[in-house]
């Protein structure tokens, strides 16, 4: 069992005997705990103050660091409570799309003593029984997405998907673009530039299909721009909603972060709702 030890910040900058009294503790009860010294505050003071935007990032790089351990000894009752009690409310919402084998089922079954399929059903039962799992197909043989990073690296890639939206209820491709953003240009540790993921998925797709009218912003093209709070760009986690004829079933995955969308110089939305303006018209290749 490997244990790690997190010593909160007011422990370690106003009462620092409080964590070396913990490591004597854990010393005399025979647990060897690791200290991980990219460890930093839990978040609980920006909680408590109703600063969510500054105790998310926080509460997410505190599972980043700590998700690898068995165990974690805190010696502080709030900020174990805040960790416990209260870290779905900052990190729920954030779906993880590259996690390590270690967060995978097998691996949490390992550690519960139970079988694969019991942790699959407990996870199936949250969110009042509508939680998804994920399921990464191909490209994830390596248990990260280094060859899909090596694929867009190269000179003639391009992003996007081919079926046209054939199948709506187990993928949601209108989430492609957020990603590309925020995935691969911000929160992966090997990550691409943002101008080249704005390149890749404006100008070199549109040029790719024939419109030359669009992609850059210039003089004579048109205005067709978003306005985006990228250090808060983020995807939520993808909903099944029943809104097809028939009763057919599609993903829906919504986005924070997007100020404003522009097509021909109108704001078509505004804050994450549509305005009611539609200036867009058909759109011929070469047109």
């Amino acid at each position: 069992m490997r244990v790690a030890l997190f010593i909160p910040c007011y422990v370690d900058q106003l009462y620092p005997r409080v964590g070396l009294a913990t490591v004597r503790v854990l010393q005399q009860v025979g647990v060897r705990a690791e200290f991980p010294e990219e460890q930093t505050c839990c978040g609980q003071p920006m909680a408590n103050a109703g600063v969510s935007d500054a105790a998310a990032p926080l509460a997410r790089k505190f599972l980043d660091v700590f998700s690898a351990y068995d165990a974690v000894v805190c010696p502080s009752g709030s900020c174990t409570s805040m960790v416990r009690n209260h870290y779905e409310h900052y990190v729920g919402e954030d779906p993880r799309y590259e996690p390590s084998v270690k967060e995978c089922f097998a691996a949490e079954a390992m550690r519960r003593g139970e079988p694969v399929l019991s942790v699959i059903y407990d996870a199936l039962l949250e969110q009042e029984g509508e939680a998804l799992l994920y399921f990464p197909l191909y490209n994830y043989t390596g248990m990260n997405l280094d060859v899909v990073h090596e694929m867009l690296a190269h000179p003639l890639a391009l992003p996007g998907l081919s079926d046209g939206g054939a199948h709506v209820g187990t993928v949601c491709d209108a989430s492609f673009p957020t990603f590309l953003m925020t995935h691969w240009a911000r929160d992966r540790e090997k990550r691409f530039a943002l101008e080249k993921m704005v390149k890749m998925q404006a100008h070199d797709t549109s040029r790719f299909v024939g419109l030359t009218d669009r992609g850059t912003i210039e003089v004579g093209m048109k205005a067709d721009l978003n306005v985006i709070d990228f250090d808060h760009l983020r995807l939520l986690h993808p909903k099944m909603q029943r809104d097809l004829p028939a009763g057919g079933q599609r993903l829906m995955q919504r986005a924070e972060g997007y100020v404003a969308t522009i097509a021909s110089g109108v704001v078509i939305a505004e804050g994450g709702r549509l305005t009611g303006a539609r200036p867009g018209r058909l759109v011929r290749a070469g047109h």
